[in-house]
């Protein structure tokens, strides 16, 4: 009879705290514009290599793991983890005696994009726990979990393209999360661990950790002990297949990352210095100068923010990895009172994305439109794309410079040094029917200027 009760309880709980701000139309809109986008656009090529490779492990290749699918499939140029996370992601495939699929293989292909996806979802769990640790009520909690969730860019990457970015960051946002929650002596070790994974799986996350570690803890010798410790996930792996030369040839000495970390740089004839190395640094000692801020986690959201607001305006990237700002955008304005205008710019800043999209990566638009893209949809239309008639590759410049400028307005303006204190009144203000068309526009406005191209392109 009491768990009745409490289930009644539980079950009303729930439907009045969803039924604040949201009704059931409202996550009807969303959900079904996540399976029109998820069934809509395919980019095979990532996710197709990545989870045919994941299935020689159903076959008994773990020590020669990559050289069976180097042999196969081309190059592998990530650590062994994410194979391992797909290969138990297709464990059915593998029942089902499936050992490779077709590129062309849509209902396989959607299957694995459900992986990243379920990701997505779980990071906005992540998010709603942040929310409710650094103060915020259940309902304004649940409502900053759906603007990150439905950040454009984020949101086409991962449901649209079928990108895995969201892998890392959930053991990224997870270990934060453990991070700030000292709720025992463990969690520390907890988030160093998790920490691990996330760069384990892409090593951009260790641009954040590095710097956020060194702002809570001073003592040398502890932070030498909690940087080993977080390498642990990435040494097991090394020490496991240390004897693969498709793994040390290709993961280790092979990674092309490390060369987009000083391709922006300033050279006065005889030296050279990667702008990008140059600025995290500074970063990395100004945090560890700095007193650690018991009372306000906001600062380490905005050094997260800053560490990969660095990383992308100094490198070459590729449009998935803009991931790695979208939680801190969101974090950093909770407690600013100008959330509102700055929703605004975050649609300036997705259309700019966008349009870098359209102009730059011709690789992107190829697989998204022409090679099983849209389920072959456009492999005989051969009208020059609509983008082009009003832009040109030349004019990429514009977009790249708004886009760089956002991200620099956006660490001068939410800087919380800058500030006598933070604007607590603000952080569980009510979320009222306005919050909720601005939650729409920012998603809806950019959605629309990315598909209105594509739906002029496909009746022509």
């Amino acid at each position: 009879m009491i768990n009745a009760e409490n289930g009644l309880k539980f079950k009303n709980k729930s439907r009045n705290f969803l039924s604040s701000y949201f009704k059931w139309y409202d996550f009807a809109i969303i959900l079904l514009i996540s399976v029109f986008i998820w069934f809509s656009f395919l980019f095979p090529g990532d996710i197709w290599h990545t989870g045919n490779c994941s299935l020689a492990f159903s076959l008994g290749h773990i020590s020669d793991f990559y050289e069976y699918n180097n042999a196969i499939y081309g190059r592998l140029d990530y650590y062994p983890l994410i194979y391992i996370i797909f290969a138990i992601w297709n464990i059915p495939l593998s029942l089902l005696g499936i050992n490779s699929f077709e590129v062309s293989n849509t209902s396989i292909l959607l299957y694995e994009k459900l992986l990243p996806i379920f990701f997505l979802f779980a990071i906005s769990w992540v998010f709603y726990k942040i929310a409710i640790k650094v103060g915020l009520n259940n309902k304004t909690a649940f409502y900053y979990s759906l603007v990150f969730l439905t950040t454009p860019f984020t949101f086409i990457s991962i449901v649209g393209w079928g990108m895995y970015d969201s892998l890392y960051m959930f053991f990224l946002m997870l270990g934060l999360y453990y991070f700030i929650r000292e709720k025992n002596k463990y969690d520390i070790f907890i988030s160093l661990l998790l920490f691990g994974c996330s760069f384990s799986i892409k090593l951009i996350s260790a641009i954040i950790v590095i710097p956020v570690i060194a702002y809570k803890y001073k003592n040398i010798i502890k932070l030498c002990v909690y940087y080993f410790i977080s390498l642990i996930p990435l040494l097991i792996q090394i020490v496991l297949w240390k004897n693969s030369e498709g793994f040390m040839g290709n993961v280790i000495n092979g990674n092309h990352f490390n060369s987009l970390l000083v391709n922006l740089g300033l050279s006065n004839g005889s030296q050279y210095i990667s702008l990008f190395i140059t600025l995290w640094v500074i970063l990395c000692c100004y945090a560890y100068i700095t007193k650690f801020d018991l009372k306000s986690n906001n600062k380490i959201w905005y050094i997260a923010l800053t560490a990969s607001s660095i990383f992308l305006c100094c490198i070459d990237w590729n449009p998935q990895w803009f991931m790695l700002i979208s939680p801190f955008l969101v974090l950093t304005i909770i407690s600013n009172s100008s959330r509102k205008r700055f929703f605004a710019i975050d649609v300036i800043m997705s259309v700019s994305y966008f349009m870098i999209v359209w102009l730059q990566w011709d690789f992107f638009n190829n697989n998204l439109l022409v090679n099983g893209g849209l389920h072959n949809l456009f492999n005989s239309n051969m009208n020059i794309f609509p983008i082009y008639y009003v832009f040109n590759s030349s004019e990429l410049v514009y977009f790249d410079s708004i886009l760089i400028a956002i991200m620099i307005f956006n660490l001068i303006v939410r800087n919380p040094w800058s500030k006598k204190q933070i604007d607590l009144d603000y952080i569980d203000e009510k979320i009222d029917n306005n919050d909720k068309i601005i939650l729409y526009a920012r998603f809806i406005i950019p959605l629309i200027f990315y598909a209105l191209p594509i739906i002029y392109w496909s009746i022509t």
